[in-house]
């Protein structure tokens, strides 16, 4: 479970050019999660929260990105170095900074060897996908997940 400590609510992600605007919710964390399995924990405890319209989440897709983002940042870019969410009446921004400022790439799949789907599905899954490249060492990749078709309709 997220306790207060966890947590550190601010106006604005990393990497985020522009302040959130008001009607949206932002959430930056002190204490990155380090594992994937955290980092959804965190997700889940944020998006059931009060400041989050659950009809404007696809709870499933933000999961698969938070968890593919976290694991590729611990696996290929040297650990997670800063995690955020932002939710909207258009769906969830998902913030996950690394500590090397190489650019992620699509692998190919390789039969009886784990891997290769990640990137490929995060870009499925996002609809604008961006890699900012910090000034120093590192990046933050952001991903938006769009509000479900069903609550569009709504």
């Amino acid at each position: 479970m997220v306790t207060k400590a966890e947590r550190q609510p601010r106006r604005q992600c990393a990497g985020r050019r522009r302040p959130a605007r008001p009607w949206r919710s932002a959430v930056e964390w002190r204490d990155v999660p380090q594992t994937s399995g955290h980092a959804r924990d965190l997700t889940r405890a944020y998006l059931a929260g009060p400041a989050v319209d659950a009809r404007a989440v696809d709870l499933d897709a933000v999961l698969l990105v938070v968890s593919e983002l976290v694991t590729n940042a611990i696996r290929h870019a040297g650990g997670v170095t800063g995690f955020c969410l932002e939710a909207g009446p258009r769906g969830v921004a998902v913030f996950v900074s690394d500590a090397s400022s190489l650019r992620p790439v699509s692998g190919e799949h390789v039969p009886g060897r784990a891997g290769g789907f990640g990137w490929r599905l995060v870009r499925q899954l996002g609809s604008a996908v961006t890699v900012s490249v910090g000034p120093g060492a590192g990046k933050t990749v952001r991903v938006h997940v769009p509000v479900p078709d069903h609550a569009r309709a709504v």
